[in-house]
């Protein structure tokens, strides 16, 4: 359910108010096979939200001003019922089974200016605070050390972009900016079996992680004014990065969850880590009928400090190139989509990149092919036919852990009234 309400406030100083409501559920159930054991775990989350802000056009640009807050409660409970005899008994939640909360408020500004006819300025600055608390209950299998989990932590970032304006064709663009990441819920008080033999729990003294982020862009467009090429270079430093490592619960390294002997990990905040990468993309036109497009992105992250090692979550180099034909109202796209190697050395292991899902050297390259069309009946009638993995190719993406679909045809009919 959402539910969302907004006001104009037509006063000396105009104001826009929103007032949003959330209302989720999910649930997830597992049972192994041959087993007689149904894992069932459910969530309702509920979230209120507003902001109410000021927008206004100054000598060359413009002003934004406002207040947002949001507050979030997760209930979370589980069972463990036998399918047979249908006897129910207690199961650790996916989150805390007593109360979660989470609050966020913040003042922010934005100010964009048009600084002369080729530079343009934009500067942002935030200012917020955040709070978060978690209950286990008395149904929890686990008997931590502590009882609740309580983090407040006071918020700040700010954002300034040049943008340069060489030539009619000819664009760069720069950026630097800081951020944050504040641990929700389950960053920080959740038990999660990653997988069997590894498992992660509550870090009570997880902290929000912060960065310091530079980017670099160029755009290039052409004569004909619709083929471009475009680029990105970006550099980001991590602070106090969130980082699933092992820990130790109760004095131990490891203990005894689901019958089997597990290897205790927490996310944890390691000193300093970097990331550091490229993106590009294009479209290039032979004739009005007819043009390639290409794209595509490569990033390397590095754990600096306290230990040199890999950062998770970076994904492999990824490749995209098309050829593109439009016909009066037919558009007909034939494109490859091309990933590199993970090697298993480039993992962070027992962490996120979830190396049991791959083959002991990684994930493996792959290559596939796709046909994508439209065709344009009349101006309210569409219809798209889409032949997805040409090849039949067998492949995983990095860090999933179940094979993409294999060869896929599809249809959409598109109807405008």
């Amino acid at each position: 359910v959402f539910a969302s309400y907004t006001a104009d406030f037509t006063i000396k100083f105009p104001l826009k108010l929103n007032v949003n409501y959330q209302n989720i559920s999910e649930s997830r159930n597992i049972r192994k096979a041959k087993t007689t054991d149904l894992q069932s775990q459910f969530e309702k989350i509920h979230i209120l939200g507003f902001d109410l802000y000021h927008s206004s056009k100054i000598k060359s640009g413009q002003w934004i001003t406002g207040i947002d807050a949001q507050y979030e409660t997760v209930q979370s409970k589980a069972l463990l019922k036998n399918v047979i005899t249908g006897a129910e008994t207690s199961f650790i939640s996916q989150y805390p089974s007593g109360s979660n909360h989470m609050s966020r408020i913040g003042a922010y500004t934005t100010i964009t200016n048009q600084w002369t006819k080729n530079l343009n300025i934009q500067g942002s600055m935030r200012l917020g605070f955040t709070g978060l608390g978690s209950n286990f209950g008395t149904n929890d299998p686990f008997k931590f050390p502590f009882q609740n989990v309580n983090q407040s932590s006071l918020i700040y970032s700010a954002h300034l972009g040049i943008n340069y304006t060489a030539t009619e064709f000819t664009n760069w663009g720069f950026v630097i900016s800081s951020g944050f990441r504040v641990p929700n819920v389950g960053d920080l008080s959740k038990v999660f079996e990653s997988k069997a033999g590894l498992l992660i729990l509550p870090n009570p003294n997880l902290k929000p992680e912060k960065n310091l982020a530079y980017e670099l862009n160029y755009r290039q467009t052409y004569n004909d004014k619709i083929s471009y090429f475009g680029c990105s270079f970006f550099l980001t430093h991590l602070y106090n990065a969130i980082i699933t490592s092992p820990f130790k619960f109760n004095g131990q390294d490891s203990i005894l969850y689901n019958g089997i002997q597990s290897l205790v990990l927490a996310n944890q905040n390691l000193r300093l880590a970097r990331i550091i990468g490229a993106s590009f993309e294009g479209q290039g036109y032979f004739s009005n009928l007819m043009s390639v497009l290409f794209a595509g992105a490569g990033s390397i992250g590095t754990i600096l400090k306290p230990l040199h090692s890999n950062l998770d979550h970076i994904p492999p180099f990824n490749l995209k190139l098309g050829l593109v034909c439009t016909l009066n109202k037919a558009r007909l796209e034939f494109n490859m989509q091309y990933n590199e190697w993970k090697k298993t050395k480039n993992y962070l292991l027992n962490a996120e990149d979830n190396e049991q899902y791959a083959t002991p050297f990684g994930t493996p390259r792959w290559l596939i092919f796709n046909y994508y069309s439209s065709f344009k009946f009349t101006k309210n009638i569409n219809l798209g036919l889409n032949l997805e993995n040409i090849l039949d190719t067998q492949y995983r993406v990095f860090a999933s852990g179940i094979n993409s679909p294999g060869r896929n045809l599809s249809a959409t009919l598109r109807l405008k009234f």
